[in-house]
């Protein structure tokens, strides 16, 4: 396996390179930045958390009986990019009460938040059996099919993450996903939906700057990593939405032209003034698309539940036969 820290140094450097510049933002979450996610869950102008919290929580019930007719034996909980799992815990209490076995499998890319998990759900849920990854998420499924015994799985992506990837990432994630999956198997995904644009925009542009903080972290994150001398007062978080295509994307502009050195790698980057760098894309869907992006990548939409205000969805797949 390819090492981490060489994996971050190269990505970053392509996407420094590239024209028009990109940074990964898969690379957001270092402790620092899950840190300040952690704030951006709980601003007013951010949405996605409370509506998905609503939603487990409202039909967790439902939830667990839709799941409990269907597996007859023990099952795995998989989630991929686990996080805190503040919304997981929420079934996972739930499903305790109802099944007799299951494991919780989470993954990240971040050790920090897989250790801080795993010391929570020790102390939350001192009988749950937990089998954590730091990995790629497609390496621990592999991992998890080599040692499943045959155990159905309910494999989650909360927090509205697939609309994070561009249009050929997606439809290359969830081949990959299918490929990996048994007909019995569920997937549970969480979808923003489309809304009022200004609701959409507010949720990535608040008025107290937490969202530019955690777009200009990663810059932070360059500098300590490659030990850089990014000037981080020389760019400013930019975000946009487009209401046709359903894409908020986040950038960070460059406000003068300046140059700036990447010691580890030994490389210097030269902006523009006024040059962006995207940072981030957050497709927001409607039912019909979320119906068609089932159907083209080989499953079915099984159910869907949705927030009282209609915000957002957490949809329930099955591969089909």
């Amino acid at each position: 396996m390819e090492n981490k820290n060489s994996t971050f140094e190269k990505e970053i450097l392509a996407g420094l390179l590239s024209n028009p510049k990109s940074l990964p933002s898969k690379y957001f979450y270092d402790k620092r930045g899950n840190e300040i996610f952690d704030e951006i869950m709980n601003l007013d102008e951010y949405y996605v958390t409370s509506c998905e919290y609503e939603i487990l929580n409202t039909y967790k019930e439902e939830f667990l009986k839709l799941f409990s007719s269907q597996f007859s034996k023990e099952f795995q909980l998989i989630e991929l990019g686990a996080g805190d799992a503040s919304k997981t815990k929420l079934l996972i209490a739930h499903f305790i009460k109802g099944f007799n076995n299951f494991s919780y499998s989470p993954i990240d890319l971040s050790s920090d938040s897989i250790n801080n998990l795993k010391n929570s759900l020790d102390s939350e849920f001192p009988t749950l059996q937990v089998n954590e990854f730091v990995l790629d998420y497609f390496e621990a499924l592999d991992s998890i099919n080599k040692d499943s015994n045959g155990a159905s799985k309910i494999i989650m992506l909360l927090g509205s993450s697939l609309g994070n990837l561009s249009k050929a990432e997606l439809k290359k994630f969830l081949m990959e996903l299918h490929e990996r999956l048994k007909e019995k198997d569920f997937v549970l995904f969480g979808f923003d939906l489309k809304k009022n644009p200004y609701t959409i925009l507010n949720a990535y542009n608040d008025h107290s700057g937490v969202t530019s903080d955690f777009n200009l972290n990663l810059l932070n994150r360059i500098n300590k990593e490659l030990d850089a001398d990014i000037n981080i007062n020389g760019f400013y978080h930019y975000p946009n939405y487009d209401p046709v295509s359903g894409k908020a994307k986040s950038y960070l502009i460059s406000k003068f032209a300046q140059e700036v050195y990447l010691k580890r790698v030994k490389t210097k980057i030269t902006f523009r003034k006024h040059e962006p760098i995207f940072m981030e894309v957050s497709k927001k869907f409607n039912t019909n698309e979320i119906e068609s992006l089932a159907n083209n990548s080989g499953f079915y939409v099984y159910k869907n539940f949705f927030d009282k205000i209609n915000f957002y969805c957490n949809s329930v797949w099955k591969k089909t036969i």
